[in-house]
């Protein structure tokens, strides 16, 4: 998942966000209290985090609606529908609160997966998987 790495100056503190699949992201947060810089770079992960995963899944949940649509499968596509409005909720906050509802909506969401034959079956086992792990150590409290 999304790492960072901060860096303490006088004056602000440096922050590289590190993302698996793509380029990191630097941030300088201005401000003197490292206490509050460090608050405040925790929460900006949290949001990193959280828009990665709602952007992850809902791309991987498109794609499969696509698929459950063509193969004439009405109950996947309309699992599949409701997980996106569910990722729509939280869009705009509720870091835990997200990883707490793809946690206990995991069984669905592997019900969507496609199959060991399918090409799209190593994006889900290298991007969808690792999230859904995630979220589930967030929700023990092991992350």
């Amino acid at each position: 998942m999304i790492t960072a790495e901060a860096t303490h100056y006088p004056n602000h503190m440096h922050v590289v966000f590190i993302y698996p699949d793509c380029e990191p992201k630097e941030i300088d947060l201005p401000g003197t209290d490292p206490v509050i810089l460090e608050g405040r770079g925790i929460k900006m992960l949290y949001n990193e985090t959280r828009a990665y995963i709602i952007r992850k899944l809902t791309a991987w949940l498109k794609q499969r609606m696509f698929i459950f649509n063509e193969y004439n499968r009405p109950a996947a596509h309309r699992d599949a529908a409701k997980m996106i409005i569910l990722l729509g909720i939280f869009e705009n906050g509720g870091y835990f609160q997200l990883c707490e509802r793809l946690a206990d909506n995991r069984a669905i969401i592997e019900s969507l997966a496609p199959t060991p034959k399918s090409g799209h079956y190593e994006y889900y086992c290298n991007k969808i998987l690792p999230i859904l792990d995630f979220c589930q150590k967030v929700r023990e409290g092991s992350i």
